[in-house]
């Protein structure tokens, strides 16, 4: 089956090979032959209980979590940047697909909310120039009458 979808005001197909194509599968599928290697080289001392996952250390085993926030944590000090809270993506995410105009219920079934309230509540933050639109079309509104 296909599907076309509305992508910055320009209807795109979207194949059933779309993921098959993607970049991101090219990664992870680079990621895989790179973890298979590292097994033959490490022999018995390579963990396969979690073989089925995507991301593991160099050994085999799965991330912590505390792996992920501390690793994002030296990332941005290394480079300088502010330091932000790695779940906080997720609030830039959301916030960076609704200013594009991205529809609320996408949003929630990208992040993986049970209901679209917690989307619109807690992640989709109003940025300015939404804020300066609301304004302006309520000024348009109101104008009409005079």
């Amino acid at each position: 089956t296909r599907m076309a979808v509305l992508f910055r005001n320009r209807v795109t197909e979207i194949t059933p090979n779309f993921c098959k194509e993607s970049k991101i599968k090219a990664l992870l599928l680079e990621e895989r032959e790179k973890q298979k290697e590292r097994a033959k080289v490490l022999g018995n001392a390579y963990c396969r209980k979690d073989a089925d996952y995507v991301c593991l250390n160099a050994l085999g085993e799965l991330f912590t979590p505390d792996y992920v926030s501390n690793r994002f944590a030296t990332i941005l000090r290394q480079n300088d940047l502010k330091h932000i809270r790695f779940h906080d993506l997720r609030h830039s995410c959301a916030s960076l697909l609704v200013a594009q105009g991205v529809q609320m219920k996408l949003i929630q079934q990208w992040l993986g909310h049970s209901n679209i309230s917690t989307t619109a509540n807690i992640y989709s933050h109003v940025d300015a120039a939404s804020t300066f639109q609301c304004a302006m079309t309520i000024d348009e509104v109101l104008g009409e009458g005079k």
